[in-house]
């Protein structure tokens, strides 16, 4: 069996490792971005069943420290000398490679470089946002976007400022028990598909209210110092994953054996399958540089996107159903999907569904 490629590019201070899973001049390539906390090794149970439509690569952003001497290890050391209980922490600094700017540069890099002209991507959560942010700026590059449960930003100041301010408790708390974080990230209402929404949209942004708490309850921070109180919107932790679709048009290709499952969440170094998550350090930066606080909104930019888009939210994931609602409103030719039987994790709560969807996209848009 021959095994996948691994494409290495650097850029300004990271580095996009891209795994080729299969090339065929008869069908397109098919880029996944995961979402926080998550990897590339999060769409392994779908690659068997999307080689049959399309040539699926996955990519894994990275900082890249091999110019400068350092190493992650210790650059967590000298940021961790700082005292977490300081209000300048993340919300003030700015030395974050993973910005928007950095990010969707070392992104086109990767899409000219390596893949076929105008290919197809899909952007989960956070890897969504990356993906809107990439369409944005170039908005002829794609034949067709993939949007799982993600949102173009918050377009408040004022809220975007307390989504920073949210970030910087949640980097406090990855810093104090890593496993923790993700042991509690995984129990949010927001992943679990027997749960209802837990927010509805109110503005440009993407709320979502404290489980237990009225809409509008505000700012309310929990046990873990508003680390996953709400707005749980980013969120691929790697763990505690539903594995028991069955049946359904790519039900005989699809493994249900989950590469990033609960005893991955436990650790911060990926469990048994290596690098199934991220590890502490990266998700810290990801948080301080691309947090969704961070990231420039593109609601107005919608429009200029020429890609046919597919919008997935799960049914029980009633608050990015209705950012998937106002988004679909402002594309040129979006169409917008509701999965029965999952929540925020749609290419896991229901990967027929999520490889079905996938397939009608691509052959409508090589008709």
């Amino acid at each position: 069996m021959r095994l996948p490629a691994i494409h290495t590019i650097r850029y300004r201070g990271l580095r996009f490792e891209v795994t080729r899973h299969a090339t065929s001049a008869d069908r397109p390539d098919l880029l996944l971005l995961h979402g926080f906390l998550g990897s590339g090794r999060q769409f392994s149970h779908l690659i068997p069943a999307l080689v049959e439509c399309a040539n699926p690569l996955t990519l894994d952003i990275r900082e890249d420290v091999s110019s400068t001497g350092d190493t992650p290890s210790r650059n967590a050391e000298l940021r961790a000398s700082r005292s977490v209980d300081r209000d300048e922490d993340a919300s003030l600094r700015s030395d974050s490679p993973f910005t928007a700017a950095v990010l969707v540069d070392g992104l086109n890099t990767v899409v000219t470089g390596l893949l076929q002209p105008r290919p197809f991507l899909a952007g989960y959560s956070m890897g969504g946002r990356l993906l809107l942010s990439w369409a944005a700026r170039y908005p002829e590059a794609a034949r067709g976007l993939i949007l799982e449960s993600t949102t173009p930003g918050i377009a408040d100041p004022g809220k975007r400022a307390e989504r920073i301010r949210e970030d910087t408790e949640r980097t406090k708390a990855i810093r104090r028990d890593y496993s923790r974080f993700l042991e509690r990230w995984n129990q949010h209402p927001l992943f679990q598909p027997k749960h209802g929404g837990i927010g509805h949209v109110t503005g440009d942004d993407e709320p979502g209210n404290t489980p237990g708490r009225s809409s509008g309850s505000g700012n309310s921070h929990g046990e873990a110092g508003g680390a996953l109180s709400h707005n749980a919107s980013d969120g691929e932790a790697g763990g505690t994953l539903r594995n028991d679709a069955s049946g359904g048009e790519a039900g005989d290709k699809l493994s249900h054996k989950a590469s990033d499952g609960a005893d991955e969440s436990a650790s911060g170094d990926g469990g048994r399958h290596g690098a199934a998550h991220m590890d502490a350090e990266t998700a810290i930066r990801w948080l301080e540089g691309f947090g969704t606080g961070r990231m420039p909104p593109v609601w107005d930019q919608l429009h200029r996107i020429a890609a046919d888009v597919l919008i997935l939210t799960g049914a029980s994931d009633r608050k990015f159903h209705d950012i998937g609602i106002r988004m679909k409103s402002l594309f040129r030719n979006a169409r917008h999907v509701s999965v029965p039987g999952a929540a925020h994790r749609v290419h896991r709560d229901a990967p027929e569904a999520y490889v079905a969807h996938v397939r009608a996209l691509l052959a409508a848009a090589n008709r």
